[in-house]
């Protein structure tokens, strides 16, 4: 008699959960575009770990999109340190357009990482306090689907309460696009930055 396999995992990069994420942000921006009935208003929202998980960094890659869009984004962090010891060019928190908190509970750390990008999209991650560059992590996509994205939202707004505002000073001066390029700033900038 033979077993059964037992089901697999989806094994993934950090870098193509990046890319997923970053394609289902650009396929919600182009929905919001193609919207004719306004219905598209909220701001997306983004629980995380910390500021290198890979959906605050799909985030961060697309901040010119959704800037451009005229999107508002909210972001909870567990953390304000990186996980990884990569010297990221830059982070969700060196974005001043970016409205960031951070929960100080420990208890949140079995919230899932979510990001919700209205009217339906939402993708739930693994817990925060696994590490989101595991190749298994567990992740799930919405597409269409309002009673997921209305948890979600209820979810993200009860974190949002109970999180605390970060005290950021980033330069005003400097361009996000110059930020996100990793580029120098110009010398006579201002760029007293504290994360």
């Amino acid at each position: 008699m033979r077993l059964p396999s037992p089901p697999r995992i989806p094994v993934l990069s950090r870098e193509d959960k990046e890319a997923r994420l970053k394609v289902f942000i650009a396929e919600a921006l182009a929905a919001r575009a193609a919207s004719v009935d306004g219905s598209f208003g909220e701001p997306f929202t983004l629980v995380a770990r910390a500021p290198d998980s890979p959906a605050a960094q799909a985030v961060l890659a697309m901040a010119n999109e959704i800037a451009a869009a005229n999107v508002a984004v909210r972001v909870v962090l567990f953390e304000t340190e990186p996980l990884t010891d990569d010297n990221a060019p830059a982070s969700l928190l060196d974005v001043s357009a970016i409205d960031t908190r951070m929960l100080t509970d420990l208890r949140f750390a079995s919230a899932h990482e979510q990001l919700v990008l209205g009217q339906g999209r939402v993708w739930i991650g693994d817990c925060m306090r696994r590490d989101p560059a595991k190749r298994d992590a567990f992740e799930m996509y919405h597409d269409n689907h309002a009673s997921t994205a209305s948890h979600a939202a209820a979810s993200f707004a009860k974190l949002w309460d109970k999180s605390v505002s970060l005290t950021r000073m980033v330069a005003t001066n400097v361009a996000a696009d110059v930020i996100l390029a990793g580029h120098a700033a110009p010398d006579n900038a201002d760029i007293t930055t504290r994360r």
